[in-house]
């Protein structure tokens, strides 16, 4: 399967699932009716995708945009995608100028990042090539990090 997160990042996606003989999932909310995708996911629903991975909500950068949870042993780890897409973006008033939605974007973060602090989650940020994986600390107004790769 290919889990597509948002709409703006779905190049190819066709011949991918060709190629690969795959199927993609990806949010209503995204157009993924137009896109001819097999599996859409609808409302505020988390989609268990296998037995570590899950897709959550996260809208604001579109309003279909999700993440994905990893179970690892020590902890989980959320790809962020485009809600968190460097640590230039962790200050609550920080989104991007092309977020469709961005006070939902400030307010998708806010709970991230008050949830990633309490409970320890690593936190992968797909546009930072210095810091793929970061841990944040702090309140949900002061937040720090520690680069973790």
């Amino acid at each position: 399967r290919i889990f597509l997160t948002h709409r703006d990042d779905v190049a190819d996606h066709e011949l991918f699932a060709r190629r690969f003989g795959c199927k993609r999932i990806m949010h209503a909310d995204d157009g993924a009716r137009s896109l001819g995708v097999e599996q859409i996911v609808e409302d505020e629903q988390e989609v268990q995708l296998d037995e570590d991975l899950v897709a959550i909500p996260t809208p604001g950068h579109t309003r279909g945009h999700q993440g994905v949870f990893f179970d690892l042993p020590e902890s989980r780890a959320l790809y962020c995608a485009d809600l968190l897409p460097t640590v230039g973006h962790l200050p609550l008033p920080f989104v991007m100028g092309f977020d469709v939605f961005p006070l939902t974007t400030l307010e998708t973060k806010r709970s991230i990042l008050r949830d990633a602090t309490r409970e320890g989650w690593l936190l992968l940020l797909e546009h930072d090539p210095d810091h793929l994986a970061i841990r944040v600390s702090g309140a949900a107004d002061k937040v720090h990090f520690e680069k973790v790769a």
